[in-house]
């Protein structure tokens, strides 16, 4: 009976230590699993906050609940992610609308104050560029004869033939009414100006087809170099006059 009692003694004690173990080991598998889920948790939501960077998504968890949990957080940032998406959008198209002549989809008077300032700003005799303001010769009759639908018609086809005649480093606006402007890069004389006013008048010469009826239409265009202005004020007066 002693020699049973010491064996079952014996057995007991191994077995508790091996449950003891497997208790020890269970445990800080356990809670190495949940450290991780937790630390992938805090690691998502810190770089979604302060980064703004709703790309990032919760892995996978070998706890059921702690997936459950990943799940909603990712479908909730799925959802942000789209909000942002179409807020960014909505933005750009926002800006593009302020920034953009309606009708013409030019630049519009904001746009171009903003690119001639900071030209004026940065501006060096070494980038020199040219300022030329256009007026459309028969736009009040041409309103007044055909109506504004036509009007507006003069406008955008002006609007194209100026913007396909001009360079792709060119910028023309719309500033209002009948009147655009052009900022001419890397121009330093009157000759290149001219050269570039000349071909610019040349597309007005082809009539516009309305209704089988052929209407005419020209530009007059003043023109103001960069080195010959102190400022963007006097500038612009240049080129209006």
């Amino acid at each position: 009976l002693l020699q049973f009692l010491k064996q079952f003694i014996l057995f007991f004690l191994i077995s508790l230590c091996c449950v003891v173990c497997i208790i020890r080991i269970s445990t800080f598998l356990m809670y190495r699993n949940i450290n991780q889920s937790l630390a992938a948790l805090i690691d998502t939501t810190e770089t979604a906050i302060e980064q703004r960077d709703f790309n990032q998504r919760i892995p996978a968890s070998k706890i059921t609940e702690f997936n459950v949990i990943a799940m909603r957080f990712n479908t909730l940032l799925d959802e942000i992610q789209l909000w942002q998406q179409d807020i960014v959008q909505e933005n750009s198209h926002l800006e593009y609308r302020a920034l953009h002549d309606a009708l013409t989809e030019l630049p519009n008077r904001a746009y171009f104050n903003q690119r001639l300032k900071q030209l004026c700003n940065t501006n060096s005799p070494s980038i020199p560029f040219a300022l030329l303001y256009i007026d459309n010769n028969r736009f009040k009759a041409i309103n007044d004869t055909h109506g504004h639908h036509v009007g507006d018609l003069v406008l955008q086809t002006m609007a194209m033939r100026l913007k396909n005649t001009l360079r792709m480093n060119d910028f023309i606006a719309r500033i209002g009414g009948d009147e655009f402007a052009v900022i001419l890069q890397n121009v330093s004389t009157s000759y290149q100006a001219l050269s570039v006013a000349k071909h610019l008048i040349e597309v007005s010469q082809e009539p516009l087809i309305y209704a089988g009826q052929e209407i005419y239409f020209g530009f007059s265009i003043g023109i103001a170099l960069s080195k010959d202005s102190q400022n963007m004020q006097e500038l612009i007066q240049h080129a209006d006059q």
